[in-house]
Order: structure tokens, then C-alpha cells, then sequence
């Protein structure tokens, strides 16, 4: 457990110190796994419920490897992986261990007491998991510990990253907590030669005291990782609390089986250093002494922390930090002590005389802190009786406190049962304070150096009072410790466990335990006292129970010894680490295993691990670290802008667990580095490489900058290079938005991060890195999202203005042979190979190189294995995934004429008013206030951006991300908060099943009174008045038989036993899991066949990792974006992790977060996931979509290429139906009914059919290109997907197809044919060349422009003017002429924003829309070369389906 409420308050004083984790870790090189709070949280939950039976064994131990893989593939370390099972305590923990047993053990026994008085079904005590059992010693512990090194064996044997670092495994015959052995490892490691200054930690664990610990160890670089921590429904306001208790009253809750990824939070520890660091120098300005020791002053801080209690000795009385006590010990401290040149310790040794003077002033403070907390306390209970009339009152102490004398003299009497009360000189009061400065020297070396004495323990419940601590130096020459032993682990299950835990340990102890003749027996009350005075939450109490005498325990455990079986004295003995790693050179051997069945020839050394030798440790950092205005790049620090720091404290404005801190927080003052005010004084940052979100920079890429006035946005090339600017000017609606999106970002810096700014002048708007990709040539680079995220300038920083230590991961480099060598692991993503003899594709399978064919390595032989018979998935499955299953709510609405907001409502919760029972009449399928729809019957799908989609296009497709954003502080904004370009809310459209569709229709055809009363749209949904729907067959009928009716259909439908998960997820039901589970397992076996394939280019080959300078290994990404969506087969190509590389299965599950998706692999494997109990066998996995390559679709056949070959089939399809309709268009002759693919109409021409020109009669509108598009450029669905309207800004693109004649005499299309042709002029130009080029193209533009009247005023009936000033900064050209980049034609408003008209041929005109088949291709059109690239498309793609050669230039 640790310092009580210390993580909380960390979080709450230092905001910035943890920050959400998610898929981008730092480079580290130890991970460090305090293994028990895996194993709990993997065998029990925190509830006690002696109703519930507990999972199997094996079921435990399977969610023990998930979440150990989970863990190691969040940080993947580089060196060491630690793994640390709590051994056998010293006697000091063994007290707190004890009653924490003591108090678990009882509250089952209790609840299980009352569960039979209740009559419940209450499984066999055996069948309820008793989690005293994680206790070393334990026959539960032992078979753990053997699976763990079971698990670590198979995953060195198989797994790169796992060969990658050295693993050690120190279990629980390995005395020593397991978070004391990772610090000690640490300490002992720091103090050998040749020790890296610059070594990075990561430690898992979920105990507070894991900060001081990575404090101690001065180490700088240091992170803790921990799950993301929620402190109950007293955080949430009392309108939440009651709506969310109202919610789950009526089974509004997400079903806890479809659960998310786990989130995770990373606490800095370098951070808090320079919080602390810059809390004492405001604190006394100029008083700080001349030769102030930061690290003095942090050892200093943790001594302080153990005065408001820890593991092993009680707070001090009047210190706490609930009521600001800490606080209250750093203002003390220095001004007594820092402020006067002294400190509380010296390289871990304690000053005594520093400490009884800060004592003192702690003491002086005693009688207001009682007083104070008397007061507080009391108002609590009477709140919280009026807010629940069966809140039990903790007890109190109801007599005021006069002086501090009376008070002291109650303390000793009542608490620590003095005889004689409060007698400074008395031998109880001498004989309490030695022990205290005994724990207090004890504490101090266990933190520093280890345990003094395996022995010592403090035997009172309550430690003295502050100002009672008095003549320290003296009180301390008298300590001495017995160093001991540990116990053995028997001895230790004798000292902790209470009799109700009997079963966890040998029989031969049961006796011990139960019987009432036993020694023991004094030592184990039937009645458990519970000191709650004062205590807030359950835990907190102080339980009191006898302290155990060693010798009586000694004496007991040896007079059975003789009945011990020999099994269980074999495992009755402490012993060293274990170090496992990986050795190719050694002969195989198996590894046998009962549960999970043997390893077959592993090449895994085992052998006993010594930790390093050390005499003592020194606590300083280490010469040569990176710290201070030097960093790494990944640990964060404050003094990349510590210049530009103010602090200030403030109370109430920070938000970190829901609800504004109550407490005193640091506010960092922030001032821009850059002095930039304007965009022209920030125009180099443009298209820029930056670090954004200070203090934990992020690298990203500038995409434009805006001011008040100006915005200028980088023009972006495909392969992502910078070629120009663009400027735009901002009209006063767009300035004043400006200024809303800033008063934002002040809003929430302040409140999310604890950084206030004085005025935002400037916004930046970045695309985050992502990660490293693979160039056609080879070159590992870096990638940026295509998502924007915008930040304010304070919190950017140029690279050069931060001195930082790359990160080796993400430096662009060649890939290095090694990466490619033989054995190496390969996705096979080519073309099928035309001489196999198998009808099985090949696309997606995985092997390794066999040989590279050719000295340039581009060539290789690969050894692959291939499926020989294919799997059908259910049919069930597929129909449930296919687009026809689902209607959109605007469709449903109309096929049964209701009106969509009648729709929304009843397909919501309707409930009458009080008056009429509060009755529930509504379907239920939709919740959008809790983002909650029933499974099966509706899903949110994210609305498309580009209205030219058809509405025949599959919507229910996702593009994979590659990395998640890090958590922004506009994420969770409120709904009238002003987001502007800030905003990263999508808008969703609700989809309904068929069978929901069956359901609403009957629901409307029983009630039509009330749904015609709903499309009215004045009624409350949450307030609904019978008589006002009681009209048509209704009006004779008495209201409760109406309601009694639409509650029985409601309830004959089933829809209220349907599970409900999150809204904007897409996923199977669990019934269709179980289907396709039973087909996998009937269908299994399936025959495999390996094939070598010879010769391969390397560009046909998929090579999922590479290595980096530093040593990290690294995941590339698919070298082909993919659209995922339900049902889809895929493989996972992740070559670490717990999935096997190239397992294929099957996506049952896509969350919302569109990055991760569940799958269920087609056999199961060692660390799979139940999906929480929707699998019968552990085949499960939320993979990243990122390592999953796509198959086929649902519905597709099974072989043919997979999706490189579906793509050019798509293509070669829909360009011969271009061709043959742009020749029926030519004959004027309507198009075919059948054959080829028929080309859909763009969306907005199938809503706006009626009002369209063409539809009308008028002329259609000439081919136009829009050159407007997102930062990154635009893809071609944007680009071509416009063919069918002319915008005010529109480069115009006539497209002339040849005639028949012209075909049959072999007509070949020109340059300037296939052209796009510019019209228009540019606004302003920066730049001699850029004027020139733009008045020749001008003159060119105004002589075709004639023939576009028509085409104008047509594109004026569809598109309103809008009229934007440009500015177009030239970029040099490799020629030496300037090209204009980003040029927008001027527009004439009072022609309808169409091209101004200046004469021009009047040649025939084809329109044409390209469907999505095409637009969805796997590349982007940047600015810039929209142009080129589209000519060359058609020009290319269309002649060769013409069956010509194209002509050269």
C-alpha cells in the first residue's frame, strides 16, 4: 500500500507529472514488474462476494500471461526485464501483512454468513478463492511460480523481443517485497563499473510508495507505469452520481465482458524532481542557501514522507495528508532547516538534530491541527447521514479538545493503553519513542542500503506524538539491530494468515490453526477490532489484533514438522533468481508442463542469478548524466523552459480525477520562448519538424500557423516533402473564432495540465509523428498522422532550441542488412505465383527467408506455409456483417414513414412521469447520453467526409491508425466549448439491423398514437404524459392498460436482455462468437503445406522488424494502407507479442478508437484471451489493426490474390465501365442494364436529384478538379469524387474522349487532350518567377475559357459563392523557375463564383463520376501535382484499356 492518498496527491499538486499512456513508450531499458499486483488482479476482484465461484486455475493463469505480454509490449525494453514475486517479508512487514489477511479473511467469512442467512446459493468454501493465498508458501504461489517460468521459457524461445534483453525472475522463495528486490537490483547495479550515466527504468506496480523508492535511487530517467486510477463515485458531482445510480438501477451499463484496451498512466519521475525542485526555490526566493543540494533535499522529502505512515511504521497523529499535512512539513522545513543551511540527511544517514528542531515546529502546530480536523470531521458525518440515512458515523471523539495536554493525556490512555496516560518521563513513553527512531532508522536503511534486521518490527498500533519526540540524538547512539534471517515460508504462512485461510497452507499446520489447544490460539481473536475514528474509507481503519510472538511461533511450526509431507518441506526453503536467456548455440531440450502440455526443443539457458556485489550505495547521480537543460528524448523535464517559469499555487482549478482539486496545486506560469506574435515572425516553423505538448514534447510536423489575421498553411508533397506556403487571410467571422479557440486552449491548459498563459497569439496546428515507415528505396523514415492536432505556440519548442539526446528508434536511417538476413521473419504480400500447384493463395502468408538469391539481396527464396484447404466462415456471420443487413436512421425513417426524431425517441428511453410510475416504454436500443446501443441492433458509424461517397459504398469500413494521438487537453471538452480547427469531435449517423428494423416497425404499428404524438416534437421523453398520446383507439381505453401493453411487448421482445456496449463500436453478438467458435473447432485440424518460393522481390515481402542503433527493436507498419471492417479475415504480422506471428483469424470486434480491434484466431494459443467468458477456449486478442493484414472481405472467395489482386481486379473493372459509358455517352445511348460495373452516382447528386441542372434539363457541368484538400494533400477519392460540380475554386478539367472513328483509326490522346487545364488568375504572388509563370498561364486561360458559360452557371445552381483571398509563396524548382504551388483562380461572385468568362473553343464536353472502387486507392494526391498525376492516370490506365499504346511527350 505504501504513504496513504500519496499518489493522489502527487497527481493533484503536479499536474503534468502523469500523463495517460498509450502506444508510444519511451526508449527504456529495464522494465521492472512488481509481479503481485498482477497476479491479484488477475485472480479476484476487489469485491467480496462469497457468492461468486472462482475461475479455474488455468483460466487465472492464462489472464496472468495476457497481462504480463500487455505489459512487456507497452514499454519493450532493451536490457533487462525484471520480474519480482514478493518473497518472504522482513518481520517489520509481516505486522501490516497480518492484518490486512486478518481483515480480508474475516469480511469473506462475514459475507459469506450473511449470504446463507439470505438463503443464496453459496458455493463450497473450496470453490471460493481466497486471495490470502497469494501468500509465499502457498501451494497456489508455488504452481504460479512455475507457470511464470514456464511462460518466460516459451516466450524466449519464440519471441524476438524476448531474446532481445536478459529476463530474470526473482520468485517468491526469493526473500525480499518484490518492488525491495527491483530497487535493490537497481542500487546495485548503479554502483558497478562502467554503469551508463544515461540508463532508463520503467517500473510496474500499484503501490505509492513505488515514488519514494525511484526517488532514493536518484536515478533521473525514470518512469512508473500503473493503471489508470479512479477514486470512486466521491469524485463525481451529485447530479452525475444520482444519474448514473438512476442509469445502473435500470440496466443501462455497458456489458463488462466487451471490454476496451487498458489504459495506462506513466508518472515522471524527473518531472516531480523539478516540481520539487522549483516548489523550495519559490519557496524561499532569495533565502536559498548558496550551496542548495537537489538531491539532498529529495532524500530529505522521502524522510519526510515516512512521518505520514508507510508499511511498516504508523503516521504521527496530527500529520496526514488529507488535512495538508505534508504541506505543512515542507513549509517548516524550509524555514527551519533548508532556509537555514541544514538538511535532514546526509548520503542516507539521518541528522538528528535537523529532525527534533523540524519536529518541534510540527509539534507547535499540533493543538490547531486537532481542533481543526475535530471540526472537519464532524461536518462530514452530518453530511453524509443527510445524504444516506443508513451511513454508519465513524467514531468521533465528541469532547472538546481544551489544551493539548488533555488531549495527549486521552491518546496515550485510550490508544496506546498506558496505565499512567501521558508521562513524558514514564518508561512507556521511553520505551515508544526508541522504537519509533528505531523505525525511522530501519525505514531509512531498507530504502537505501536493504534491511537492517530481517527481526525488527515496531510493536505499538500508534505512533507518539510529534512534539513528544524529543532528545532524538540521544535516543538514537542507543539503537543497535540484529541482522537475522529471513523466515522460511512456512514460518511466514504461521505469522500472516489468519484461521480462516487454513486451506493455503499444509495440512500439517491446520491444527495450528483450528484447534482451540493450539499456541496459537491467543494470537488469532474470533471478534476482529477495528480502530475507524477518523477514517474515511473502509480500508483506512486500523485493525487490532495481537502482535505475535517470534519464539511461541518458532517453537509451534517446529513441533509439526515431523507430519510435513516431503513435497511440501521440499518447497519449504528460500533460494536465488533465476536469469533466463536466449542461446542458439546450446543443444535443445523440453520443457514438460501439465497445464498448458510441454515446450518442444528450446534453446533457453536457465541458471541461478546473482544480484551484483556492494558494499554501500551512494545516493548522488552519476557523472555524465542528462540532466537539466540536457535531456533524453521520451523523459520529460521542465527545464527545456525553465526560463520562462513562474509559479504559482492555486486551489480549485485543476481537473485530474473529475472534479477540480480541493487542494493546493502548482501552476506553471508559461510565457512563449519564441517571442513569435505574429505568423510572419513564426513563418519558419511551417512544414517544419517541431516538439509539441511541453513538458512531454512529442516530435511532429508543422502544417500551418494562424494568427488573429493570417493563416499560412505548408504545402505538402506526396513522398512528404516541404515545397511551399500558402497564406490565407481571415475574415472578421473567422478572426473572432480565432479568438473563441484561444480563450479555449486557456481554459483547459490551466485546468488539464496546471499551465497558465497569459494571451495565445499564435496557434499551431501539427501532425503528429507516428511512426517509422519503409521508403520504395529502402530508407526507414518517419510518418506523420494525417489527423491535425492543434497546440498553442507556449507549448512548442524548434529542435535546436532543446538540447536532447535522440532517441535511436527515430532516427532515419538505411535498414540495415542484418534486419533482412537468413531466418528472418517475412509476410509474403505479392502477387500470387502463377506456376503454383496449389489452389490456395499465397498473399498474407508467413515464413521466414530461406536464402537470398542474388549478392544484392533483392532477390530472395522464402519459405512459407500455405493453407491447403480453405475455412468458410458461418454464413450467419457474414449476412450479420454485410452493409445490406443495416438501414441508416434517415433510411429507416422513411421506409416506415415515421419522422427521425420520433425515430430517435422511441428508439431511446421514454418514461412516464412519477405521476404515472416512472414507467420505462421506450425500445432502449439507442442511449446516446450514456454512448450506449444494444448489441446487434444499432451501431453509430462515423459520417463520411467526402459527400461524393455513393450510398451503395461499404460505410462500415475503418482505416487503420498506426498510433493513437497522446491524450490532448481538449479531448474531453465541453459541448458549448469553442473548438474551431481545435476540434477533433467526428459526427456519427446511427445504423439499425434488420432485425431492429422488424422490431421498430411492430413498436410503430402497436403504438402509432404515441408515435404521432413523438413526431409532434414537444414532448419531454423523460417526463411523458399519457393523456397526451391517448387519442385514436386509445381514447376508451384506461391509461394503465395502455402502459401495461406497450410494457409487455417491450418485454415479449427480448431487446431488454441484450447486452449493451459502447455506441460507435462495431461488433459480433456473443452468440454469433460461439458459432464461429464451434465451426473453427470443427473444421480444425486444417492441413498446412510448406512451400519455398524462388525467387521473391524484396518489395513482395513484408519484413515486420527492424533493429535501431540503440539496440530497440522496431515494428514497421504494412506497407499498404487497409480498410478493416466486421468479419473481415486477417493475419497478424506483428512479430512480437502473444499472438503467433502469421496466425490468421478472424475480426469480431472493431472499438471505437478505431486502432485496435478484437480478433479470434483460428486456434488457440498460450496467452489468449476468453474475451471475458464470449470464448469457450483462449483463441482471443485485441490486436493493434496497424499488424493486421487483410485477406478478403466477407463474402469474397477464398483465393485469387488476396487484396493486392482485389485491387487491380476493382480497377481494371471500373475503368472498362468508364470506358464503355463514356462511349455510350458519345452515341448518346443510355447505358446498359447489364453487364460490366455499373458506375453510381456521386451521393450528393442522388439526395439533390430533384433540384439538380441535370436533372432539369439544363447541361451538365464540365470535369473539375478542386485543388482544396486537407494539410497532408487529398486523397484521390477527394479529387476525382468532384468530377461532377465546379466549386468557386476549381481548377477546370475538360476531359475529351475519343470517338468511335477515332478509336478504329487508332487514336492515341495527346497531352494536351488529357491535360487539366488551369482557368482563373492568382490573387497575389510572392516572387518574380511566380509572376511571370501566373500572367502566361493567364493569357492561356483566358482564351479557353469561353466555353465554359454554360458550366458556370450550372456549378453556380449547385455551389454558393464564396470569394478568399490567396497568397502563393514560390518554392524553386530543380530548374531554376519558380512553381507556383497552391494557386486558386479568382472567382466572380456575381457570376455565381464561376471563372470569369473570356472566350475560347467550343469543343464537346464529357461528364463522368469516378466511383469509389477507384478513389479508395491506396495513395494521396498532394498539392501540387494533382494535376500531372491525373493526366498521367487517364491518360495511361484508360488507353491501356482502349487497348492502345500511349503516346510519348
Amino acid at each position: 500500500m505504501g504513504v496513504p492518498k500519496f499518489f493522489r496527491w502527487v497527481a493533484e499538486r503536479c499536474p503534468t507529472v502523469i500523463t495517460p499512456f498509450r502506444d508510444s513508450p519511451p526508449p527504456v531499458d529495464n522494465l521492472y514488474l512488481d509481479m503481485n499486483g498482477i497476479i491479484h488482479n488477475c485472480s479476484h476482484t476487489n469485491d467480496v462476494d462469497a457468492t461468486q465461484k472462482s475461475a479455474t486455475e488455468k483460466v487465472m493463469v492464462e489472464a496472468m500471461f495476457a497481462y504480463l505480454e500487455k505489459l512487456f509490449n507497452a514499454i519493450q525494453p532493451r536490457k533487462c526485464f525484471f520480474l519480482a514475486v514478493d518473497g518472504v517479508a522482513p518481520r517489520a512487514k509481516m505486522n501490516q501483512q497480518r492484518q490486512r489477511r486478518y481483515r480480508s479473511g474475516y469480511e469473506l467469512m462475514v459475507a459469506r454468513q450473511e449470504a446463507l442467512a439470505r438463503g443464496d446459493d453459496v458455493p463450497d468454501e473450496k470453490d471460493v478463492f481466497d486471495s490470502n493465498c497469494i501468500t509465499p508458501g502457498t501451494g497456489f504461489m508455488v504452481r504460479v511460480s512455475e507457470q511464470f517460468q514456464y511462460f518466460i521459457t516459451m516466450k524466449i524461445a519464440s519471441d524476438p523481443a524476448w531474446q532481445n534483453c536478459q529476463v530474470v525472475y526473482s520468485g517468491h522463495d526469493n526473500p525480499g517485497e518484490g518492488e525491495h528486490k527491483i530497487v535493490d537490483f537497481i542500487r546495485r547495479r548503479k554502483m558497478q563499473p562502467g554503469y551508463s550515466p544515461n540508463e532508463t527504468h520503467c517500473m510496474y506496480g500499484l503501490d505509492a510508495d513505488l515514488v519514494m523508492l525511484a526517488l532514493a535511487t536518484h536515478e533521473p530517467h525514470f518512469v512508473l507505469l500503473r493503471e489508470v486510477v479512479t477514486f470512486g463515485p466521491g469524485q463525481e458531482s451529485r447530479r452525475v452520481r444520482e444519474q448514473r445510480e438512476e442509469d445502473e438501477a435500470n440496466g443501462i451499463i455497458a456489458d463488462k465482458s466487451y471490454r476496451n484496451a487498458d489504459e495506462f498512466v506513466l508518472l515522471h519521475v524527473n518531472v516531480l524532481r523539478d516540481y520539487l525542485d522549483l516548489d523550495v526555490r519559490n519557496r524561499l526566493g532569495a533565502k536559498l542557501p548558496g550551496g542548495y543540494d537537489l538531491e539532498r533535499f529529495l532524500d530529505d522529502f522521502v524522510l519526510m514522507c515516512f512521518f505520514v505512515g508507510n508499511d511498516f511504521l504508523p503516521t504521527i497523529p496530527t500529520l496526514s495528508i488529507f488535512d495538508g499535512g505534508l504541506l505543512q512539513m515542507l513549509d517548516i522545513y524550509c524555514q527551519r532547516i533548508l532556509g537555514e543551511g541544514r538538511y535532514l540527511t546526509n548520503a542516507g544517514k539521518i541528522n538528528w538534530r535537523a529532525v527534533e528542531l523540524w519536529l518541534q515546529g510540527i509539534g507547535e502546530l499540533e493543538l490547531s491541527t486537532i481542533k481543526q480536523r475535530q471540526q472537519q470531521e464532524e461536518e462530514y458525518q452530518r453530511k453524509a447521514q443527510r445524504r444516506d440515512s443508513t451511513h454508519e458515523a465513524a467514531n468521533v471523539a465528541t469532547v472538546p479538545v481544551g489544551t493539548i495536554e488533555e488531549y495527549k493525556e486521552h491518546f496515550y490512555s485510550e490508544k496506546h493503553g498506558f496505565e499512567k496516560g501521558w508521562d513524558p518521563h514514564g518508561k512507556d513513553m521511553t520505551e515508544l519513542k526508541l522504537h519509533y527512531v528505531e523505525g525511522l532508522l530501519w525505514v531509512m536503511g531498507y530504502y537505501y542500503q536493504g534491511p537492517p534486521s530481517w527481526k525488527w518490527f515496531f510493536p505499538h498500533h500508534y505512533a507518539p506524538m510529534a512534539s513528544d519526540l524529543v532528545n532524538l540524538p540521544a535516543i538514537a547512539e542507543k539503537v543497535e539491530f540484529d541482522p537475522g534471517t529471513p523466515f522460511l515460508p512456512h514460518q511466514q504462512l504461521l505469522a500472516v494468515l489468519p484461521p480462516m485461510s487454513y486451506r493455503s497452507m499444509p495440512r500439517a499446520y491446520w491444527p495450528l490453526m483450528l484447534s482451540d489447544k493450539s499456541p496459537l490460539k491467543k494470537f488469532f481473536p474470533e471478534i476482529l477490532q477495528i480502530d475507524r475514528e477518523g477514517a474515511r474509507a473502509p480500508w483506512e481503519g486500523i485493525v487490532l489484533i495481537p502482535f505475535i510472538d517470534e519464539r511461541v511461533l518458532l517453537a509451534a511450526y517446529q513441533s509439526v514438522q515431523n507430519k510435513v509431507s516431503p513435497e511440501d518441506a521440499a518447497r519449504n526453503c528460500v533460494g536465488p533468481a533465476t536469469l533466463f536467456s536466449f542461446d542458439p548455440n546450446m543443444s535443445p531440450r523440453d520443457v514438460p508442463n501439465e497445464m498448458f502440455g510441454p515446450l518442444r526443443n528450446v534453446r533457453v539457458r536457465q541458471q541461478a542469478f546473482e544480484f551484483p556485489p556492494m558494499t554501500t550505495f551512494v545516493p548522488r547521480l552519476c557523472p555524465g548524466v542528462a540532466i537539466g537543460e540536457k535531456q533524453l528524448e521520451g523523459f520529460s523535464s521542465l527545464h527545456t523552459k525553465w526560463d520562462f517559469i513562474t509559479l504559482q499555487r492555486e486551489t480549485g482549478v485543476v481537473t485530474i480525477f473529475g472534479m477540480p482539486t480541493r487542494k493546493e496545486s502548482i501552476i506553471l506560469a508559461l510565457k512563449d520562448s519564441m517571442n513569435a506574435i505574429t505568423v510572419t515572425e513564426a513563418l519558419p516553423l511551417v512544414g517544419q519538424e517541431v516538439l509539441v505538448g511541453f513538458p512531454h514534447f512529442r516530435r511532429a510536423r508543422v502544417a500551418s500557423i494562424s494568427d488573429k489575421r493570417t493563416s499560412v498553411r505548408a504545402v505538402i508533397t506526396q513522398d512528404g516533402t516541404f515545397c511551399g506556403t500558402e497564406t490565407k487571410e481571415l475574415n472578421r467571422d473567422e478572426s473572432l473564432n480565432f479568438t473563441k479557440e484561444c480563450d479555449t486552449h486557456t481554459q483547459y491548459m490551466k485546468e488539464k495540465l496546471g499551465i497558465a498563459v497569459d494571451r495565445i497569439y499564435l496557434l499551431v496546428y501539427v501532425n503528429l509523428f507516428t511512426t517509422m515507415r519503409l521508403t520504395r528505396k529502402g530508407r526507414i523514415v518517419r510518418s506523420f498522422s494525417k489527423d491535425e492536432v492543434c497546440y498553442t505556440m507556449q507549448l512548442v519548442a524548434r529542435l535546436q532550441d532543446v538540447d536532447m539526446i535522440e532517441d535511436s528508434r527515430y532516427v532515419e536511417r538505411d535498414r540495415v542488412e542484418g534486419d533482412i538476413s537468413l531466418g528472418t521473419r517475412v509476410v509474403f504480400v505479392g502477387p500470387e505465383p502463377k506456376n503454383k500447384k496449389s489452389p490456395m493463395q499465397v498473399y498474407g502468408s508467413a515464413g521466414f527467408v530461406f536464402e537470398p538469391t542474388s549478392a544484392s539481396s533483392d532477390m530472395y527464396a522464402v519459405a512459407v506455409r500455405v493453407y491447403q484447404e480453405p475455412l468458410a466462415l458461418p454464413p450467419s456471420l457474414l449476412s450479420f456483417a454485410a452493409p445490406c443487413n443495416w438501414m441508416a436512421l434517415h433510411e429507416v425513417a422513411s421506409e416506415l414513414s415515421v419522422g427521425s426524431l420520433a425515430l430517435r425517441l422511441l428508439t431511446g428511453s421514454l418514461r412516464t412521469t412519477p405521476q404515472y410510475g416512472s414507467r420505462e416504454v421506450g425500445l432502449g436500443i439507442v442511449f446516446s447520453r450514456n454512448h450506449l446501443v444494444r448489441i446487434g441492433y444499432a451501431k453509430l458509424v462515423r459520417r463520411q467526409t467526402n459527400a461524393w461517397a455513393p450510398y451503395n459504398e461499404d460505410v462500415f469500413v475503418r482505416l487503420a491508425q498506426n498510433a493513437e494521438p497522446s491524450a490532448h487537453y481538449l479531448d474531453n471538452t465541453g459541448k458549448r466549448d469553442f473548438l474551431g480547427r481545435s476540434g477533433r469531435t467526428p459526427q456519427y449517423t446511427t445504423w439499425f439491423s434488420r432485425e431492429a428494423v422488424a422490431l421498430i416497425r411492430r413498436y410503430v404499428q402497436a403504438f402509432l398514437p404515441l408515435v404521432k404524438r413523438l413526431e409532434s416534437g414537444t414532448i419531454a421523453p423523460q417526463a411523458l404524459e399519457p393523456p397526451q398520446f391517448m387519442t385514436g383507439g386509445w381514447q376508451e381505453m384506461e391509461v394503465d392498460d395502455v402502459l401495461r401493453e406497450m410494457e409487455a411487448f417491450i418485454e415479449a421482445s427480448g431487446i431488454r436482455d441484450v447486452p449493451l456496449l459502447p455506441s460507435s463500436d462495431d461488433a459480433f453478438p456473443r452468440e454469433y462468437l460461439q458459432e464461429l467458435e464451434d465451426e473453427l473447432d470443427r473444421q480444425q485440424p486444417r492441413a498446412t503445406k510448406e512451400i519455398i518460393l524462388n525467387p521473391v522481390v524484396k518489395r513482395h515481402l513484408y519484413f515486420p522488424l527492424t533493429r535501431s542503433s540503440g539496440g530497440h527493436l522496431t515494428q514497421l507498419p504494412l506497407p499498404q494502407e487497409q480498410t478493416f471492417r466486421l468479419g473481415v479475415r486477417v493475419v497478424n504480422c506483428r512479430a512480437v507479442g502473444c499472438v503467433p506471428f502469421g496466425a490468421v483469424g478472424t475480426i469480431v470486434r472493431l472499438l471505437s478508437t478505431s486502432a485496435d480491434a478484437e480478433v479470434v484466431y483460428d486456434e488457440p494459443f498460450t496467452g489468449g484471451s476468453h474475451f471475458e467468458g464470449r470464448l469457450g477456449q483462449p483463441r482471443g486478442a485485441l490486436s493493434r489493426l496497424s499488424s493486421l493484414l487483410v485477406l478478403n472481405r466477407p463474402g469474397d472467395d477464398g483465393g485469387g490474390g488476396g487484396a493486392a489482386a482485389e485491387a487491380e481486379r476493382n480497377t481494371v473493372s471500373i475503368l472498362r465501365a468508364l470506358v464503355q459509358k463514356s462511349q455510350q455517352q458519345q452515341k448518346g445511348a443510355a447505358p446498359a442494364a447489364d453487364g460490366g460495373v455499373a458506375i453510381p452516382k456521386p451521393r450528393s447528386a442522388v439526395e439533390d436529384a430533384t433540384t439538380s441542372p441535370t436533372a432539369t434539363g439544363m447541361a451538365s457541368t464540365p470535369a473539375a478538379v478542386t485543388m482544396s484538400g486537407g494539410a497532408g494533400g487529398i486523397r484521390l477519392a477527394d479529387l476525382v469524387g468532384k468530377l461532377k460540380a465546379s466549386p468557386e475554386h476549381s481548377v477546370a478539367a475538360p476531359l475529351t474522349p475519343p470517338t468511335l472513328a477515332e478509336e478504329q483509326k487508332g487514336f492515341r490522346p495527346s497531352p494536351a487532350t488529357a491535360k487539366p487545364q488551369f482557368s482563373g488568375a492568382t490573387a497575389n504572388s510572392s516572387g518574380a518567377a511566380c509572376n511571370n509563370n501566373n500572367s502566361n498561364d493567364n493569357n492561356d486561360n483566358q482564351k479557353r475559357s469561353g466555353d465554359n458559360t454554360r458550366a458556370a452557371a450550372a456549378a453556380a445552381a449547385i455551389a454558393p459563392p464564396q470569394t478568399e483571398a490567396r497568397t502563393v509563396t514560390c518554392v524553386q524548382s530543380e530548374n531554376g523557375n519558380g512553381a507556383a504551388v497552391g494557386a486558386r483562380p479568382r472567382t466572380n461572385p456575381r457570376a455565381g463564383g464561376s471563372p470569369e468568362k473570356q472566350g475560347g473553343d467550343q469543343r464537346p464536353k464529357m461528364t463522368f463520376t469516378i466511383p469509389r472502387g477507384i478513389a479508395s486507392g491506396e495513395f494521396t494526391i498532394r498539392r501540387g501535382e494533382a494535376v500531372p498525376l491525373f493526366r498521367q492516370l487517364l491518360k495511361l490506365r484508360l488507353s491501356e484499356e482502349l487497348g492502345k499504346t500511349p503516346a510519348r511527350e
